[in-house]
């Protein structure tokens, strides 16, 4: 959802791409994902919901213009959110875990942990901004 904000389309899609290459590092490396067929099918699954989720946040952002934070933020969180979901539920219906993507309890908990991860880039870009650091073109932006 931040990135749909502050990011052009090109530069979120590597970011995701960023998120998702630090993922599987840590998980196959640090934690030692078991290599087998169905850890490593849900790879590109999980990539793929990382885009497919920046584009339903940007998706989200433009149609809500400039209308204000307060109501910008939770919306294009909340796209966010679906649109991963959305696909994760099409890989969990072929490779397993339905259950587990549709159980109440853990999207909850994705969804309290991502808002706090938005809450806290937000802060962080407040911040900086604060400080001096350039905003984005709105060319670049608008992208």
């Amino acid at each position: 959802a931040f990135a749909a904000h502050y990011f052009n389309r090109r530069d979120g899609v590597l970011l995701m791409l960023l998120c998702w290459a630090t993922n599987q590092a840590i998980g196959f490396g640090l934690m030692h994902y078991p290599v087998e067929f169905t850890s490593i099918a849900w790879s590109p699954g999980l990539l793929l919901a990382a885009i497919t989720a920046l584009l339903g946040a940007r998706r989200a952002a433009v149609r809500l213009g400039q209308a204000r934070a307060i109501a910008r933020v939770p919306a294009t969180l909340a796209a966010a959110f679906l649109s991963f979901k959305a696909v994760v539920l099409v890989f969990a219906l072929a490779l397993g875990g339905v259950t587990t993507t549709l159980s109440p309890y853990y999207s909850g908990v994705q969804m309290v942990t991502d808002s706090v991860f938005v809450a806290a880039f937000l802060a962080l870009h407040a911040g900086l901004r604060r400080l001096g650091a350039p905003a984005a073109p709105v060319a670049q932006r608008a992208a």
